[in-house]
């Protein structure tokens, strides 16, 4: 993904673990977050379930969940229902 919106100019800040991806929006206010489906430390739906709850993230931001790499299995966006900016899968 990066090598995809950098040279396009968007600034990329890169997390390798969800807490440190949480401490990461903590600090800046991205425009969007892309969060990998299976990380180190958590998973990535329990990201953006505290991405969605936390206070110093816009709600409209979006959160979009990824899964594998552009070599390896389930490539591709992943549909969840706290990827939606209120929680509820977009359910309203």
């Amino acid at each position: 993904m990066e090598s995809i919106l950098r040279p396009k100019g968007n600034v990329v800040l890169k997390a390798y673990t969800g807490r440190q991806a949480l401490e990461l929006v903590r600090k800046v206010s991205p425009d969007v977050v892309l969060i990998d489906f299976h990380l180190p430390d958590m998973d990535g739906i329990d990201v953006a379930r505290e991405l969605r709850q936390a206070e110093h993230l816009d709600a409209v931001t979006p959160v979009l969940m990824m899964r594998g790499g552009p070599h390896g299995p389930g490539y591709g966006p992943v549909q969840s229902p706290w990827a939606s900016p209120t929680g509820d899968g977009g359910q309203r």
